[in-house]
């Protein structure tokens, strides 16, 4: 399995290479989360609309790696993968701010004159791992809602398509914030047929 060097010049720097550890990316991406930027709605917004410029600019480049991995035609590149996710993004820009805001929430007699709201806090470092079979859409659809809750991410596209994995690898960290997205891109696609492997414990 390959590293990608989010902050590197061509976007894709192998482990084995002398690359960042997956450990030491999750640590710079924690200390970027530490570091407070990813709570601020401005930052939201622009990690949004890098996403939309992305697919937008890049259309030609996820069609014909949509088309190398899964044959699959443009307009249906487009109405399955590309245009679902810039809906999804303009749709959380367009929300962002009432999702922010927190809400007053009712409180029992005993505790009165009290006062309660919620208040929506990041999760921090999330995990993005995209299939194979929508490999655009499944994969920046999670980093939509990461990005609008103020979370920076490791994203791990699927190794069944790697011509749509290596475009990711490139161009994420040009249109969204390097410091706070990690793509790792390889794996053994026999993997999946030689057996169960390591289970993946949420806590």
């Amino acid at each position: 399995m390959s590293v990608t060097e989010t902050g590197g010049p061509t976007g894709a720097v192998g482990a084995d290479a002398g690359g960042p550890s997956v450990a030491e990316q999750v640590a710079r991406l924690r200390a970027t989360f530490r570091g407070g930027r990813t709570r601020d709605r401005r930052w939201r917004l622009r990690q949004l609309g890098g996403l939309e410029r992305m697919l937008t600019e890049a259309e030609d480049e996820f069609v014909a790696a949509l088309a190398a991995d899964l044959g699959r035609p443009r307009v249906e590149a487009w109405m399955a993968d590309l245009a679902p996710t810039v809906a999804e993004s303009r749709h959380a820009r367009r929300r962002l701010r009432r999702w922010m805001r927190p809400h007053r929430v009712g409180l029992p007699l005993s505790v009165q004159p009290g006062s309660a709201r919620w208040v929506h806090e990041p999760l921090g470092v999330v995990l993005v791992i995209g299939p194979w079979n929508y490999p655009a859409y499944l994969t920046l659809a999670p980093l939509v809602a990461a990005f609008a809750a103020g979370n920076c991410a490791v994203v791990k596209p699927s190794e069944y398509a790697p011509a749509t994995a290596e475009v990711l690898a490139r161009l994420l960290p040009r249109y969204t914030d390097p410091d706070a997205v990690a793509v790792v891109t390889g794996g053994d696609p026999g993997a999946a047929r030689a057996g169960p492997g390591p289970r993946v414990l949420h806590r």
